[in-house]
């Protein structure tokens, strides 16, 4: 819906804290063999370049709030999102971030050959030691799981707004802003509370 010039026009809009580029998700549902998979990452590919350089065309014309997008990492195997890794640092020119996102991982499996442990250790054998992941639709319930992983350093999750809007409809309720902030922030509390009982 949104070429990536309209995108990083919402991006330069506002002095954000991070903002992350456009990327193709990776999951079963839209990637049926590896084939497409691969495509996706290219595209993917593709894609991170096009941002980082219409951002930085944005800050040549003033812009100097904007600071560059998050790189998200992409695939479904591990080996693909190495393969993912190593062609974004011939994007980023060996020059990465602090932060660097890890997407396609709603609904995926925490072990077995495509879990979410294999992905982030194949990606902490390929990114240098200074980034930080964020991952992409991660339920809190992992968070437990996560910790022996400190390259983790935030996760967000559109859990808390699937079960507002069911809860809205089983309640009768209008799925209204007040109503999608006050689960919102039961949401928070309940990933705060799992973090201080570790």
């Amino acid at each position: 819906r949104w070429n990536v010039e309209q995108y990083v026009g919402l991006a330069g809009s506002y002095s954000w804290t991070w903002w992350a580029q456009m990327d193709c998700c990776c999951e079963p549902e839209v990637a049926k063999d590896a084939q497409e998979i691969n495509r996706r990452v290219d595209w993917s590919t593709m894609l991170l370049w096009h941002c980082l350089n219409t951002a930085r065309n944005w800050r040549e014309q003033g812009a100097f709030w904007l600071q560059d997008p998050m790189p998200v990492m992409q695939g479904w195997q591990p080996d693909q999102y190495r393969r993912c890794a190593q062609m974004y640092s011939g994007v980023l020119e060996d020059n990465w971030p602090d932060l660097v996102g890890i997407g396609s991982v709603c609904r995926r499996n925490l072990t077995g050959p495509d879990g979410l442990f294999n992905v982030i250790e194949a990606l902490q054998e390929e990114i240098p030691e200074h980034v930080g992941f964020h991952l992409f639709g991660v339920k809190g319930a992992a968070l437990e799981k996560l910790k022996k992983y400190p390259r983790v350093v935030s996760i967000d999750s559109s859990a808390w707004d699937f079960r507002a809007r069911m809860a809205a409809r089983e309640e009768g309720e209008k799925y209204s802003m007040a109503w999608r902030g006050a689960h919102m922030k039961r949401w928070y509390e309940k990933q705060l509370e799992r973090l201080n009982d570790r």
